[in-house]
């Protein structure tokens, strides 16, 4: 009888550790190469995983997984001694917790829906991370649908409407830790206007006080105008533009810094370039 001296073969290591630091025992491990059988092992108490009988200097995908966990890949080459290139360490985590969010954004001036609106959803994860944010247009129907967003107790929802209607912020956050689908619809408010007649103008501009600009918009036939959706906490200013390029703003003045402020909900603000 002839003896034989086995040997165990080039071999990939390494240890599985859950988020927490934790060594994770019963972890799953599989190599894989081109040409080759999957190869398996199963991390110990100790969180550590040994698989041998590989080909020295063959590159393996490498994948952890575990129930309760993300699933995760590396590459690791086969060695017959325990070497940098051979280890394959796994800090596996949960799998993030998702859910959906979904709503209507219509307009009280005539409880129409509002389409293109621009519906931004986002949270603050804090420590440091950046904030996360995801932004998609209402359809037709005024209708959007968030999904598969991270869960949070705190998403902030903004609506940015098209056209003249004021910008909406949800007055509380949206718990997201809930799972499944959270319904939130929104009602953007109609706001206030400015309105009047602008004789021998063709366009008259809307500013706000502090010399932003916010809208224009042609005069009609008979030289009426209004501005709507605007805010009412906000003061504004007004200009006339006539066919030959003059300006004038409100109460007859003639440059932007002495133009007379104008409150939100006004009428008869005429400007007149006759």
């Amino acid at each position: 009888m002839k003896n034989v001296s086995l040997s165990k073969g080039a071999f990939i290591y390494g240890n599985v550790q859950s988020g927490a630091g934790q060594n994770l025992k019963g972890v799953t491990i599989v190599a894989t190469a081109a040409g080759e059988d999957p190869a398996y092992a199963v991390t110990d108490a100790g969180g550590d995983y040994a698989i041998y009988g590989l080909v020295a200097g063959k590159t393996y995908f490498v994948f952890a997984t575990k129930r309760g966990y993300e699933r995760q890949m590396k590459s690791a080459t086969a060695a017959v001694n325990e070497e940098v290139g051979n280890l394959a360490d796994f800090d596996l985590t949960p799998p993030v917790a998702l859910f959906n969010l979904s709503g209507t954004v219509t307009s009280d001036c005539d409880n129409s829906a509002v389409a293109g609106a621009k519906v931004i959803a986002s949270y603050s994860p804090g420590a440091n991370n950046p904030d996360y944010f995801k932004v998609m247009l209402t359809d037709e129907n005024g209708d959007f649908a968030f999904s598969n967003l991270p869960q949070n107790a705190n998403y902030k929802l903004v609506v940015v409407p098209p056209g003249n209607l004021p910008v909406y912020v949800h007055s509380t956050p949206i718990d997201g830790t809930v799972g499944g689908t959270v319904d939130q619809d929104v009602v953007i408010p109609c706001g206030s206007s400015i309105s009047g007649t602008a004789v021998g103008a063709g366009y008259v501009l809307l500013y706000k006080s502090d010399g932003s600009f916010v809208d224009f918009i042609q005069t009609a036939d008979d030289g009426t105008y209004s501005f709507d959706g605007l805010s009412s906490a906000t003061t504004y200013k007004v200009a006339a533009i006539g066919t030959d390029g003059t300006v004038k703003w409100y109460n007859g003045k003639d440059t932007i810094d002495l133009a007379d402020t104008v409150n939100a909900g006004s009428s008869g603000i005429d400007i007149s370039l006759q």
